[in-house]
């Protein structure tokens, strides 16, 4: 049953970055670059929010 959520989540989750221009590569990116932080906070959001869900 986790595992069939997990999968689903993936793909509506990947689906929606997908949708949106998301690229986690590119906020890595203009971190180093550019110094903006903005991708380093979503980045970590993104990681937050996953860990809240699969920890249980």
């Amino acid at each position: 049953m986790l595992t069939s959520f997990g999968i689903l989540f993936g793909f509506l989750f990947g689906f929606f970055l997908k949708r949106s221009h998301y690229c986690i590569a590119g906020g890595l990116r203009d971190i180093t670059l550019e110094k903006n932080i903005s991708g380093l906070i979503s980045v970590l959001l993104i990681i937050f929010i996953q860990a809240g869900i699969f920890s249980r």
